[in-house]
C-alpha cells in the first residue's frame, strides 16, 4: 500500500507543478507605465474623460473626442487581451458601462455581450459615451485542463495526506 501512496504523491506533485507552470505562462494584465490621462483628443477639440478598466492592453483614464463609441475606445487601448495573439480560448467579451445618475443618485450599468467572431451588436456601436463614464471589459475564456485541475488538486492533496497520516499512525 505504501508504494501506491508514493506513486499517488508523485503524480499529485507533477500535477501541481505543471499547474503552476501553466498559470505563470498565461501572463496577466500588462502593467502600463503611462501615468495620468491618455490623451487621444486633439487640443481644442471637445472631449470626454473616460475610465477604461479590465482586460485591455492599456487600461487607464482616456481623454477622447466627444461622440467616441465603445469599440473606438477599446481600439485606443489596443484591444482586448487575448485577441491580438489569436488565442482560441476567448469565447466572449463583456463590456460594462457604469454611469452615475444625478437624478437617481446611483450608478446605472449597461451590459453588452458579444463574441469576437461575430458582428458587434448595434446597441454597443450606437451607445453614446458621456464624460466620467467607466467602461470595464471582461474577456471570457474557455477553461483549460490545468485550470480545472487546479480546482481539484487541493482536495486530492487533502485525501492523500489523510491516507498517509492514517498509514503512519497504524504502522
Amino acid at each position: 500500500m505504501f508504494k501506491k501512496l508514493k506513486f499517488l504523491i508523485g503524480i499529485t506533485s507533477l500535477i501541481i507543478f505543471f499547474g503552476v507552470i501553466d498559470s505563470n505562462a498565461q501572463g496577466g494584465l500588462e502593467q502600463v507605465a503611462n501615468e495620468g490621462i491618455i490623451k487621444v483628443a486633439e487640443p481644442g477639440q471637445l472631449a470626454d474623460t473616460l475610465n477604461l478598466w479590465g482586460d485591455v492592453r492599456n487600461p487607464g483614464r482616456y481623454m477622447v473626442p466627444q461622440g467616441t463609441s465603445i469599440p473606438e475606445l477599446i481600439s485606443y487601448a489596443r484591444g482586448p487581451i487575448g485577441l491580438d495573439t489569436g488565442e482560441r480560448r476567448v469565447k466572449g467579451i463583456e463590456a460594462f458601462v457604469l454611469r452615475y445618475s444625478e437624478t437617481e443618485g446611483r450608478e446605472l450599468v449597461n451590459v453588452f455581450r458579444f463574441k469576437p467572431d461575430e458582428p458587434l451588436p448595434r446597441e454597443l456601436r450606437n451607445f453614446v459615451l458621456q464624460n466620467n463614464d467607466t467602461i470595464t471589459i471582461k474577456v471570457q475564456r474557455k477553461r483549460t485542463f490545468f485550470e480545472a485541475l487546479r480546482n481539484v488538486t487541493p482536495f486530492l492533496t487533502l485525501i492523500i495526506t489523510g491516507v498517509l497520516a492514517y498509514d503512519r499512525i497504524n504502522n
